[in-house]
C-alpha cells in the first residue's frame, strides 16, 4: 500500500517575502477591521479599555510567538534532518510555558489592574488566559515551516489564522463586547493548529535522528524573545502611562488609535524578519563573507522601504485617522504624526535585532532594548504630565532614535558594513518627491488608498530615474535563496532537491 505523499515546496526569498508580506498584510488588515469595529461601535472610552488589555495580552503572547518558535525556525534551518526532534522538544516547552502564562495571568490580574489604577480591568485581564495555550501550537507550526523555507505553506496557515481570528472576534463582539473581541485570538489559534497539524506530522515523521535538548531552544529563545518583549512593552508603555497619568479612558482611546495605526510598518517588517533569520543563520554557518554581503543589502532595502512609508504616513496622519476611525478620533492625528516616525525607527531596530540574532549576537539587541525601555518609562513619566498625548509620542521618538542609532552603529562595526552615500541621498530625494503632493492636493479620506498607491508608484519611478533601482536589484533578490522542495516519496524516503 502506498504511503500518503506530501510535498513541501521551498520558496525563493523574493517569492517568500511577497507571500509572507501578503499574509502579514491580510493578518494586519483583518486585525485592523476588528480594531475599527471596536472603536466605532464602542466609542473612544471602551476602545481605550480594549487597547490597554490587548496591549498587555500581546506582550505575554509574544512569549508564544517569538520565543521558542523563532528558535525552531533557526534550528530547523541549520539541521533539517533532525527537524522532527526539534519540533517535538519545542512543543513540549511551548505548551508548558503556555500553562505558566495562563495561571500567572489569572493569579496576578488584580495586581496588574491595580498598577494601572483601574480595578475593573482585572476580570478582562484574567479572561485573556484562555488565549495562550490555543496560540502556542500555531506559533511553533508556522515557524517550523519557516525554517524549511516553505513560505507558501507558512503563509497559508497564517491566512487561516487571520480569517478565523476575525470571524471569532466579529462574531462574538456584539453579544460579549470586549470579551468577544479578545476571544478571536483563541479561536484563530485553535483552528489554524488543527488544520496545520497533519502537514507537520507527515513532514517530520522521517526526521528524527537524535533527541534535541529543550535547553538549547530556551537559551536562544530567551535572548530573542527578551528583545521582542522589550520592544512590545516599549510600544505599549506610552499607552499605559497615558492611562496612569491622565486618568481618562477617552484620551487613552485616542492614543490607542494613533498607536494602532503607527504600528503598520512594524508588523509588515516582521514578515521580512521571519525570512531573514534562518537565512542569515545558515549563511553565518557556511560563509561569513556572504552573510556580510547579504546584511549589507538588507540595510539598503530597509532604508529605501522605511523612509518613504514613515514620512508619507506622518504627513497624512489626519486623513489616516479619518479613514480608519472617523472624525470623532481626530485628536489622535497629532500624536500619530509623531508615532509614525517613532515606529519607523523601532521597525528598523527590530529588523536589525533579527539580523543580529541570526548571526548569533542576540544578546546585543537584548541589552539595548531593555535599556531603551527603562529610558522610555523615565522620559514618559516626565513628558506626559506636561504635554499630554504628544508628550507620550515624543518620549517614544527620542527613545527609538537613540536605540536604533546605537544598534545600527553596532551592526556596521561588527560586520564592517558601508552604506552608500548615493543611496542615502537618492532615498531622501525620492521621498521628498512623493511627499510634496500631499501638501498640494486635498482629497477625501475614502480615496487616500488610491493616492497612496499612486505615490508609491511615483516613488519607485523616481528611484529608477535616479539610478538607485535597476534590473540587477530584482535579479539579486531572486538569487538570495535557492529553490527546492522536500517530499516524502511512496517508498518512505525523503528527497531534497535544489
Amino acid at each position: 500500500m502506498h504511503q500518503n505523499t506530501i510535498k513541501i515546496h521551498r520558496t525563493s526569498k523574493l517569492s517568500g517575502a511577497l507571500l509572507l508580506a501578503s499574509a502579514q498584510a491580510v493578518l494586519l488588515g483583518l486585525g485592523y477591521i476588528t480594531h475599527i469595529l471596536v472603536g466605532k461601535l464602542g466609542g473612544p472610552s471602551l476602545y481605550g479599555v480594549y487597547g490597554i488589555v490587548l496591549s498587555f495580552m500581546t506582550i505575554l503572547n509574544m512569549l508564544m510567538t517569538l520565543g521558542i518558535p523563532i528558535a525552531v525556525s533557526r534550528e530547523v534551518a541549520q539541521d533539517e534532518s533532525n527537524s522532527g526532534a526539534i519540533l517535538k522538544s519545542a512543543l513540549f516547552g511551548q505548551l508548558g510555558l503556555a500553562v505558566i502564562l495562563s495561571l500567572s495571568t489569572i493569579l496576578f490580574s488584580k495586581s496588574i489592574a491595580g498598577i494601572l489604577g483601574d480595578a475593573s480591568l482585572a476580570p478582562i485581564i484574567a479572561f485573556t488566559a484562555i488565549v495562550y495555550p490555543l496560540t502556542a501550537v500555531y506559533s511553533v507550526i508556522t515557524n517550523y515551516f519557516n525554517g524549511l523555507h516553505a513560505f507558501a505553506l507558512q503563509a497559508m496557515i497564517v491566512l487561516l489564522y487571520s480569517l478565523a481570528k476575525l470571524a471569532g472576534s466579529v462574531g462574538l463582539l456584539v453579544p460579549f463586547r470586549v470579551y468577544g473581541a479578545l476571544s478571536g485570538f483563541a479561536v484563530g489559534g485553535a483552528i489554524a493548529s488543527i488544520i496545520g497539524a497533519p502537514f507537520v506530522y507527515k513532514a517530520t515523521k522521517k526526521h528524527f535522528q537524535q533527541a534535541f535538548p529543550l535547553k538549547k531552544l530556551l537559551t536562544f529563545a530567551g535572548a530573542v524573545v527578551g528583545t521582542s518583549i522589550a520592544l512590545q512593552i516599549l510600544m505599549s508603555t506610552d499607552l499605559f502611562l497615558v492611562k496612569k497619568f491622565l486618568h481618562d479612558d477617552t484620551l487613552a482611546g485616542y492614543y490607542n488609535a494613533a498607536s494602532t495605526l503607527s504600528r503598520i510598518p512594524y508588523f509588515i517588517l516582521q514578515a521580512l524578519g521571519f525570512i531573514f533569520l534562518p537565512s542569515i543563520a545558515r549563511l553565518m554557518k557556511e560563509n561569513e563573507d556572504l552573510a556580510r554581503d547579504f546584511i549589507r543589502e538588507i540595510f539598503r532595502y530597509l532604508y529605501l522601504l522605511l523612509l518613504p512609508v514613515t514620512v508619507l504616513a506622518a504627513a497624512t496622519s489626519k486623513s489616516l485617522v479619518h479613514l480608519f476611525y472617523s472624525q470623532v478620533y481626530e485628536p489622535a492625528s497629532q500624536p500619530l504624526t509623531l508615532l509614525m516616525i517613532a515606529l519607523g525607527l523601532l521597525s528598523a531596530f527590530y529588523l536589525l535585532s533579527t539580523i543580529a540574532a541570526g548571526a548569533n549576537k542576540a544578546r546585543v539587541p537584548l541589552i539595548i532594548s531593555w535599556s531603551m525601555l527603562a529610558f522610555d518609562i523615565l522620559l514618559g513619566s516626565i513628558l506626559i504630565p506636561r504635554f499630554g498625548l504628544e508628550g507620550a509620542a515624543l518620549a517614544t521618538i527620542i527613545t527609538a532614535a537613540i536605540g536604533t542609532t546605537i544598534m545600527g552603529g553596532y551592526m556596521i562595526k561588527r560586520f564592517r558594513l558601508s552604506f552608500p552615500l548615493s543611496t542615502l541621498t537618492k532615498g531622501m530625494v525620492g521621498t521628498i518627491i512623493v511627499v510634496i503632493p500631499t501638501y498640494l492636493i486635498n482629497v477625501r479620506p475614502l480615496f487616500m488608498p488610491i493616492i497612496y498607491v499612486a505615490l508609491v508608484g511615483l516613488y519607485l519611478f523616481s528611484l529608477v530615474a535616479l539610478g538607485e533601482l535597476k534590473k540587477s536589484d530584482l535579479k539579486h533578490l531572486k538569487t538570495l535563496m535557492p529553490k527546492g522542495k522536500i517530499k516524502d516519496t511512496d517508498n518512505g524516503e525523503t528527497i531534497v532537491t535544489p
